[in-house]
């Protein structure tokens, strides 16, 4: 069996064991033969307060026709990622972050973790990246849509009214027959269609959340969520029917794609097929997931649960990931490793809590948590003692301001900052005259 994945077991021990895969896209399958995972360092149950940004992201690359060929980069900052691909104007793997800037990594043929901004400051908080007739586009919170025209450009779509209330309406899923017959879905029964001119609304027959969306090859339009519902045009306009069980399944539906004229569908427990009569669990020799995400493209389809992946070519399943069964020297070297890995996390996360509580004007806890990290040693100490001072400075505590500036210079003699921040303190105890601890210093020094 080990002898048949295709990720050996040096690699998979030092990138995958201890870690989940959530997300899964095919950029093609002709000539370099590349799929990307998104893989995630979830927390124990002792971290599980962490925030998702502090959460280590992976975006693997992987190579399916040649064994161990991969590439990869870690990194924190992703909120709830989704990976996915573009062709236009160049093949690329796209990890995208939900956030309100739409932070992503884009990856490729000659280009490595190039950083974009799917639309600053304007919330895209995206939800999926959809490939569709070449170009990526990106969909969200409150109807929002882009397109991704150039390396580095995207554009808007459409201008779609927000609503009143996001758990109502907002895209999940967008799929197209071509680029004059779109449609996004999401939100509680909210059903899109672009006519090549703009988007209109589309009466649906329920009010279930939806998540995904196909154009199948049969000409329907097949909507998921809560249910299962097909649409099929008729005298101009599209007339909807239930089908697959009536629906109110436990949990949503993931992803949805059309391979081998079949709907095949993926929740966190399911992996099912809909061949056009009835719905069943995929199975049959080498089909092993149950549930997780799904990718077709180019005569393959990739599907992916937290720690396996598996690709099919319409005749036989290949395991891409599995799990190695691990000598007791193995489990040692990895238990050291991984004790490691969660003190550097830690130590991480209280500087993250540290910054995030001086970014509210919450000094007191902002410095609790630099002085933990402090004490931990695991970290560049200038860069701590430098924020920490900051946070006695605004409480009006100058002595340990000047006090940590002072440490924070002792340690890296080129930090401006702390100079600064260390003169500014010493030029108001000159102005105000006044004891060491004195009053908040006016916002005019800070």
């Amino acid at each position: 069996m080990e002898r048949s994945i295709h990720l050996g077991k040096e690699a998979w021990l030092k990138y995958f064991h201890g870690w989940e895969i959530v997300d899964c896209a095919i950029r093609e399958n002709r000539e370099t033969k590349v799929v990307y995972f998104c893989v995630r360092k979830l927390p124990r149950n002792e971290q599980a307060d962490v925030w998702d940004t502090q959460i280590p992201t992976r975006f693997f690359a992987l190579n399916i026709a040649e064994r161990d060929r991969y590439s990869l980069s870690t990194s924190t900052g992703f909120d709830r990622p989704r990976i996915g691909v573009t062709l236009l104007p160049e093949p690329r793997g796209i990890l995208v972050s939900r956030d309100d800037d739409g932070n992503a990594l884009v990856s490729g043929k000659g280009v490595s973790d190039a950083q974009e901004q799917i639309a600053p400051n304007k919330n895209p908080m995206t939800t999926r990246i959809k490939c569709i007739n070449g170009y990526a586009y990106s969909v969200g919170w409150y109807r929002t849509i882009y397109k991704r025209i150039d390396e580095g450009k995207w554009e808007r779509f459409g201008d779609l009214p927000h609503g009143k209330h996001i758990e109502q309406v907002g895209f999940e899923d967008i799929d197209a027959f071509s680029d004059n017959e779109m449609y996004a879905v999401g939100g509680h029964g909210d059903v899109w269609m672009y006519d090549g001119r703009g988007w209109g609304a589309i009466d649906f027959p329920s009010t279930e959340q939806l998540s995904v969306v196909v154009c199948a090859g049969d000409g329907s339009v097949y909507v998921g969520g809560e249910g299962l519902w097909r649409g099929k045009k008729e005298g101009g306009k599209l007339s909807w029917e239930r089908f697959g069980g009536g629906g109110g399944w436990a949990t949503l539906w993931n992803d949805a794609v059309w391979f081998e004229d079949k709907l095949w569908l993926s929740s966190d427990t399911k992996f099912m097929v809909w061949d056009g009569k009835s719905l069943e669990r995929v199975t049959g020799e080498g089909a092993q997931i149950f549930g997780g995400h799904l990718d077709a493209r180019d005569g393959l389809l990739l599907a992916a649960n937290d720690t396996k992946a598996m690709v099919y070519d319409g005749k036989e399943w290949r395991t891409l990931i599995a799990s190695y069964e691990l000598t007791a020297e193995e489990i040692s070297e990895y238990n050291e490793r991984e004790r490691a890995e969660e003190g550097e996390q830690k130590n991480e996360i209280e500087f993250d809590r540290g910054l995030y509580a001086a970014s509210n004007d919450e000094y007191e806890e902002a410095i609790e948590h630099f002085t933990r990290e402090i004490e931990s040693g695991r970290r560049n100490k200038a860069e701590v003692y430098y924020e920490r001072g900051q946070s006695h400075y605004k409480l009006g505590d100058s002595a340990r301001a000047i006090e940590d500036c002072t440490r924070a210079i002792e340690l890296s003699s080129n930090f401006d900052l702390a100079y600064i921040t260390r003169n500014n303190t010493h030029a108001y105890r000159v102005q105000m005259r006044s004891p060491l601890r004195c009053s908040r210093p006016p916002k005019a020094l800070i």
